[in-house]
């Protein structure tokens, strides 16, 4: 099927007109803000996806190659040297678009949009002349961005697998198992973790519900030996833990004889879980909470952290998601137990850098 992509110059000229959805316009709004290209770009890839999904010229021209029924805009594709379509905006304001297939046949892109009038007055002008001079893109960050999010929907398949895993193990558990291990998709980044679920006391027929919202139980992750790598694992900490447990305060990292992650959950949270079943991970995304207390890392796991929206162990032991810093929020505290352990924290960094000067 094809996709149909929208240009960043085409979500500016949308965003100027009022034309854009409001978790559309959010993201775009959040790109504009932000001086880090990075994260830029990542709100630019949610930009991008939100207009695919809510925007009537996207949607017009998705149905239009789906349907065969495109209209060619004959003069325009003559003199730009390549078929140029144009779509419609079927609700609100009469608006217009031009839509064409690069030559790698891969995607479509909407590269120009104007009010109805405008566009069949000038926009042909301006469509010509933007595709020879290379204008209208699709520009060198329009591909980045789409190639960043045909991986976040591959991602956002491969979380779904795991958390679906995750019900499953909860499942068997509450029909009298006395732990389960989470089954890993195979030929995936997480084909190696070996992760063991059990939990103190689960939900069953004699569970009160008028009681269940202040029963908590714990959920236990042990993470046992094998070749996953610390990346892995932080990846797999935010999405799952994220998942059972939003609230970073119910989470107890433990080292025991493995890793262990120890989540509070009320009784009215497995009863959800099990009741609502695979459903709930559709369109799950691991978003972390606002932080309480800023926490010291290694820069470079943080650095790295930050980029990935992977979790990262404080110099305190928590495991955290660094969404900001002490310039993003001046108000918080330093976490005590981290200012606490920064000089033995600074020691095993000086002693990295004298062992290896080049680092």
């Amino acid at each position: 099927m094809m996709r149909v992509w929208p240009t960043v110059d085409v979500l500016k000229t949308l965003y100027k007109a009022d034309m854009l959805s409001a978790r559309t316009k959010s993201e775009y709004e959040a790109a504009r803000r932000v001086s880090d290209f990075e994260q830029k770009v990542g709100h630019l890839v949610r930009a991008f996806e939100f207009a695919i999904s809510d925007e009537d010229l996207l949607d017009d021209a998705r149905k239009g190659f789906q349907r065969g029924t495109l209209d060619l805009h004959k003069s325009t594709s003559s003199k730009a040297g390549t078929p140029v379509y144009e779509v419609r905006s079927r609700t609100g304001a009469a608006w217009r678009g031009a839509v064409i297939c690069p030559d790698d046949g891969a995607d479509a892109w909407l590269i120009y949009a104007d009010r109805h009038d405008r566009f069949h007055s000038s926009g042909p002008n301006a469509i010509v002349e933007g595709l020879r001079s290379g204008a209208l893109g699709p520009s060198q960050l329009d591909l980045r961005v789409r190639k960043m999010g045909i991986q976040r929907v591959a991602a956002q398949s491969l979380h779904q697998q795991v958390l679906d895993a995750v019900i499953d193990s909860l499942q068997e558990i509450a029909i009298g198992a006395k732990g389960s291990q989470i089954s890993m998709p195979e030929k995936s980044e997480y084909k190696d973790a070996v992760i063991h679920v059990s939990v103190n006391k689960i939900v069953d027929q004699e569970t009160d519900p008028t009681e269940a919202h202040e029963d908590l139980s714990t959920i236990r992750l042990k993470f046992l030996d094998s070749s996953m790598s610390y990346q892995t694992r932080s990846e797999l900490i935010r999405l799952i833990a994220g998942f059972l447990q939003p609230d970073e305060t119910m989470i107890e990292s433990l080292y025991l004889r493995d890793f262990t992650l120890d989540i509070l959950v009320t009784q009215a949270m497995i009863m959800q879980l099990l009741g609502l079943g695979k459903e709930r991970t559709k369109g799950f995304e691991a978003i972390p909470p606002k932080p309480k207390v800023l926490h010291y890392g290694f820069k470079s796991l943080l650095t790295e952290a930050y980029v990935q929206g992977s979790a990262v162990q404080a110099v305190c032991g928590q495991w955290w998601v660094p969404i900001g810093d002490a310039q993003t929020h001046p108000d918080l505290p330093v976490c005590s137990k981290c200012e606490a352990e920064e000089p033995w924290a600074q020691a095993i960094s000086n002693l990295k850098k004298s062992a290896n000067p080049k680092s």
